[in-house]
């Protein structure tokens, strides 16, 4: 149906070639269907002005629609990637009760641990803070807690991290 003279709409052989071309039939058809012939070319052509000007306001108001599309696509996609950063995270076990919160309390219990800090070979009387490090008769001792107790001897407060190896021989 034409949606201008509500009459069918016969099928041609021939393309139509351009939407003015399509402009200027459809207005002409609609002004025959209600009794009016245009009285001279020059209405004809002003009404296919008017309807050249509503096409282009038509295409400005979509390229604005696309532009906004655009934008809300964007928004979209941003909230979508902070959800997925608030959504449970699946631990080794399976067990997906574990959120973006939970890891960052993790991280943050891990930061808190003594970093390592090597102190030379073990002095009597010394106090050493948990993770020192020191070495004592060829090996190297990890300190778990404070302590000023002897590395070895069946010292609970010092890790065994690498133990002593055999003497080494002179090739000379």
């Amino acid at each position: 149906m034409n949606a201008l003279t509500d009459q069918p709409v016969a099928a041609t052989d021939q393309p139509v070639t351009s939407l003015k071309v399509r402009a200027d039939e459809a207005l002409a058809g609609y002004m025959r269907a209600h009794g009016r012939e245009p009285a001279n070319l020059q209405h004809l052509n002003d009404a296919v002005a008017y309807v050249d000007a509503c096409l282009e306001h038509v295409g400005d108001a979509l390229r604005q629609r696309d532009k906004r599309i655009g934008i809300l696509e964007a928004r979209l996609a941003e909230m979508q990637k902070q959800q997925a950063l608030s959504t449970p995270v699946a631990s080794p076990n399976g067990d997906s009760s574990r959120t973006l919160d939970a890891l960052c309390k993790r991280v943050d219990e891990l930061e808190k641990r003594p970093i390592l800090q090597y102190r030379g070979v073990w002095t009597s009387g010394t106090s050493y803070p948990a993770g020192s490090c020191v070495t004592w008769a060829g090996s190297s001792w990890i300190a778990k807690e404070p302590t000023s107790a002897k590395p070895g001897d069946g010292a609970t407060s010092w890790q065994l991290a690498i133990k002593a190896g055999r003497d080494g021989k002179d090739l000379r």
